[in-house]
């Protein structure tokens, strides 16, 4: 034992380097089977849940799709030759339905099939002309109705309220601009060229209760030959209950999108009673890309970068290191298309648990014990002649040079030490003699270095007093600031002209850099603070734009622009200057109050003005000019009169002929025209035009106004 702890150093050199390779082996072995065999058989279990996951959803959802369709067909039928029958004369002016009492009828023979089928939310019975029968419950569980008839009572619209016995308590008209004509469920059903089938829409907002769903129609033509259209509405917090029941794995889930990459149903991990929510919650109909789920925020965004491959497995490693693992599936939903997200973590469906992990330290630890069975006999042999060669050397490290190197041993690398060793004491022995002419020439080579290291020095002061020239002579300061991690701060230099800026010496401020402080305005110290002690990692320069107390007492505009580098990890220096820009921002303040007197001077101007620029593209308009054409003109600025749609479009190309004319030649047009406004009627116009060019001589653009003179036709008609 105490020879093994005398060589202890070389033993737990050959262990670590046996124990390495044995190590080494053995994970390069499991590397192996885990890449070739373990990871694509997870794989394959993954995708195989996955798509079974995505089969069971789509199934699910076709079922609730072609249960609501037997339901709207079984409806059809009963309206089409009962509810409906008998001679019904399509008059719009006449009310809907005319006999009131009917109402009930509805609410009696509909709610059953609202109450027994819980994602039908709605019913609608529309006619032709518009007028329309909304059934549904309130969120007290009241009968709930809404007629409305456009064509006869324009924006009036009945709601009524009846108890479970369909009592009426409460029935009011209200203004409403709402009209079964423009939603989208009376649209599909009526342009929908097979009739025998029901039109789904996409998602969205329903008008009454403002929650995002779809609505499933059909148009349908009774005995009589009038033609109504039958709806259900689904909620899609109703469609929500199959995602959150589906099982994909233990932390897996599924999403329902649409194309627009609407939110139609979330799982129970994106529900606010969820324990696991830790993120606010998305509401149906956002965007599944602002969900706030960061799988799935950046596993729908790497699936949309790869052109939305359709049932693949694909993986995601997420931004805070978790791995995650999605495949998107569509389905068709009448004519539109629903995708069904499948996203869990890859840990869901690793194949080693804890027994086979057992197995393999197991193994790990046979084989190191294997090693150091073979390693130590051998090392403790090596490690004898190995003492021998260290008293060898501290022997000639004592200059102990007269007794020859004597060890003997069996391994030839140890022999070339031996021999080396033997070659060292005689080359040490043949160089004690120089030694003495070694030591005349040393202090000839210290002068030698002593007087570089002066030239050097002189060096570096000229270089120093050349920059401080080069510094003092720019309009601006000119600074060098060092910071650190730790919020360590100082100026290794700072130019002379630092005191216009600041108010104090260039040395004040390098004994003191919070000096600075002082001086900025209050209301742009935290922008800049944070500005200074916060850097991206790809950044390496900065800009900043500042007010400063000057000396004077007022606020001066101080530009700061700085290079950073990075000296050394944690400390940054920042190389920039410090200038007065305040003449340039009162400059800009004064063309910008200017501009702001020019645009309230033209909106005073009671008569329609518009100018363009060189492009005949419009480059501005007065107030006058949108409200005679009932517009919002910003959107205009940049486009041409072949882009307005308020105007007919012959007129909008011999405009755009004529102004092209009158840029080009700067000339000027004047007549009487008639312009349709926004009242919907066409007035004559006295219409002006000019051209206006340039200092140099080129076309600038165009001026043009119109003042209605309606007034004195109809005067001079009379």
């Amino acid at each position: 034992m105490a020879l093994f702890r005398s060589h202890s150093s070389f033993l737990h050199m050959m262990l670590t380097r046996a124990f390495g390779i044995v190590l080494s082996a053995l994970l390069l072995f499991g590397f192996g089977i885990y890449i070739l065999l373990i990871q694509p058989t997870m794989e394959r279990v993954a995708n195989a849940q996955m798509n079974q996951a995505s089969a069971e959803m789509e199934a699910s959802i076709l079922q609730l799709a072609r249960g609501t369709e037997t339901i709207l067909y079984t409806l059809r039928g009963v309206l089409e030759h009962n509810a409906l029958s008998g001679p019904q004369p399509l008059d719009p002016a006449q009310p809907w339905p005319a006999d009131m009492t009917k109402v009930a009828d509805f609410n009696s023979f509909f709610l059953p099939f609202i109450d027994n089928n819980s994602s039908i939310s709605s019913l609608h019975l529309a006619r032709q002309d518009g007028a329309e029968l909304l059934v549904m419950r309130d969120e007290n569980g009241r009968a709930f109705n809404r007629i409305s008839q456009p064509t006869a009572t324009g924006n009036r619209v009945r709601q009524i309220l009846r108890d479970s016995q369909q009592v009426q308590f409460s029935s009011k008209e209200v203004s409403s601009d709402y009209d079964a004509r423009n939603r989208p469920w009376f649209q599909d059903a009526v342009n929908k060229a097979d009739q025998n089938r029901p039109s789904w829409t996409q998602p969205y907002l329903f008008y009454t209760t403002g929650d995002p769903g779809i609505t499933v129609s059909q148009q349908f033509r009774t005995p009589e030959g009038q033609h109504y259209i039958l709806a259900l509405d689904i909620k899609l917090q109703d469609i929500s209950r199959y995602t959150s029941q589906l099982e994909v794995s233990p932390h897996g889930f599924a999403v329902l999108f649409d194309d627009q990459m609407h939110l139609l149903a979330r799982p129970h991990e994106m529900r606010a009673d969820s324990p696991h929510s830790g993120y606010a919650i998305p509401k149906l109909f956002d965007s599944v890309l602002k969900s706030g789920h960061l799988a799935v925020v950046e596993s729908t965004q790497s699936w949309l970068k790869a052109d939305q491959p359709e049932r693949q497995l694909g993986s995601q490693r997420l931004s805070n290191g978790d791995n995650w693992l999605y495949q998107f599936s569509p389905m068709r939903l009448g004519q539109e298309t629903i995708w069904i997200g499948i996203y869990a973590p890859r840990s869901d469906f690793l194949l080693l648990g804890a027994k086979e992990w057992g197995l393999f330290l197991a193994m790990l630890l046979v084989s190191l014990s294997l090693a150091a069975l073979i390693v130590v006999p051998a090392s403790r042999r090596i490690a004898r002649q190995l003492r021998a060669l260290v008293d060898e050397s501290r022997r000639i490290g004592t200059m102990d040079l007269q007794a020859p190197v004597n060890v003997l041993s069996g391994i030839s690398e140890l022999r070339a030490l031996v021999s080396a060793q033997e070659l060292m004491r005689r080359n040490l022995l043949d160089a004690t003699s120089s030694l003495a002419q070694l030591n005349s020439t040393l202090e000839e080579k210290i002068r030698i270095r002593t007087r570089e290291l002066e030239e050097i020095t002189a060096a570096a002061e000229w270089s120093r007093h050349l920059i401080t020239e080069i510094t003092e002579s720019l309009p601006c300061a000119v600074f060098r600031y060092e910071t650190t991690d730790l919020q360590d701060a100082n100026f290794s230099f700072i130019s002379s002209k630092a005191e216009k800026i600041w108010g104090v010496s260039a040395q004040e401020l390098m004994r003191n850099p919070n000096l600075r402080w002082e001086k900025v305005y209050s209301e742009d110290m935290e922008s800049v603070r944070q500005a200074i002690h916060t850097l991206a990692p790809d950044e390496t320069s900065r800009e900043l734009l500042y007010r400063v107390q000057g000396a004077d007492g007022k606020l001066h505009w101080i530009e700061t622009r700085a290079e950073v580098s990075e000296l050394e990890p944690g400390r940054y220096v920042w190389n920039g200057y410090w200038l007065d820009v305040t003449d340039e921002q009162e400059a800009k303040q004064a063309l910008a109050d200017q501009l702001e007197f020019q645009q309230v001077l033209m909106d005073t101007i009671p008569y329609p003005l518009f100018f363009k620029d060189a492009d005949c593209r419009f480059a501005g308009f007065n107030k006058a000019y949108g409200e005679v054409f009932g517009i919002d003109t910003q959107p205009l600025i940049g486009k041409q009169v072949l882009d307005l749609e308020y105007l007919p479009e012959a007129d909008r190309i011999l405009y755009q002929q004529e102004d092209e004319r009158i840029i080009h030649e700067i000339s000027t047009v004047r007549r009487e025209m008639p312009i349709p406004f926004a009242d919907g009627t066409v007035h004559q116009t006295l219409y002006w035009v000019a051209g206006f060019g340039k200092t140099n001589g080129q076309p600038g653009g165009l001026v043009g106004t119109f003042v209605d003179i309606n007034p004195q036709k109809q005067a001079e008609a009379e």
